[in-house]
């Protein structure tokens, strides 16, 4: 009697432990299947869901334009309590991007924002993609440009180059670029911080739009443009 009792507390611990393996493995498999969908490649989730101090967050956000883009992407940076603070945003052909650096306040919750961030992509279509800057990185002070130079001509392969490796040559930084080409005509436009290099900068971009065959004109800028 004893030994039939012995031997039915055994199944019956055995089938407790089945039931227990098995609810701890489903648990395991729906984990995985919450992190796929948040993460989605390129939002990963981080190990702590809520932020003890302010977190800089850089978010680069693409897709085919439209009306209320902005208003999407700002409504989903509020719901997270998300600050925007530096922006850069154009179309390109019939492509929104836009580039974003968003501080997150101390408690907020980093993981429900990308969570937001990837539901805002199955209902728009958008691509986003974010990084979390370091603290040197998100308190870094940009440089601001003191002049621009207009580069506009017939459109041919090397322009970009032939500007930028004149300034890559003379230690310039490009703060900002935008380029274009309608009709055969190609523009740009480069903002700069020259600082000492001014003259030889002028020397030498005369000899690459003499080369080039296009008009390379510089433009100072006032401390008081953006």
């Amino acid at each position: 009697m004893t030994c039939t009792h012995d031997a039915q507390q055994k199944v019956a611990l055995d089938v407790e432990y089945m039931h227990k393996k098995s609810f701890f493995f489903d648990m395991y498999r729906l984990w995985l299947t919450l992190s796929k969908v948040i993460r989605k490649d390129h939002i990963p989730i981080e190990p702590s869901e809520v932020c003890s101090m302010k977190q800089s967050i850089l978010l680069s956000i693409s897709g085919k334009d439209r009306a209320g883009i902005v208003r999407d992407v700002s409504a989903v940076l509020l719901q997270a309590d998300a600050n925007l603070e530096d922006s850069s945003m154009t179309v390109l052909r019939g492509r929104f991007t836009m580039m974003l650096i968003v501080e997150l306040a101390a408690g907020g919750e980093l993981t429900a924002l990308k969570a937001s961030l990837a539901e805002l992509e199955q209902h728009t279509g958008l691509n986003v993609q974010s990084q979390i800057l370091n603290h040197d990185e998100a308190s870094l002070i940009p440089d601001e440009p003191d002049c621009v130079f207009t580069v506009s001509g017939a459109d041919k392969p090397g322009i970009v180059f032939a500007v930028t490796d004149v300034l890559a040559d003379v230690g310039v930084s490009v703060v900002d670029v935008s380029t274009r080409e309608r009709d055969g005509v190609y523009m740009m436009a480069l903002e700069v911080l020259a600082g000492e290099n001014m003259d030889i900068l002028r020397d030498k971009l005369a000899q690459v739009a003499e080369k080039l065959s296009v008009s390379i004109e510089i433009h100072a800028l006032d401390d008081d443009v953006m």
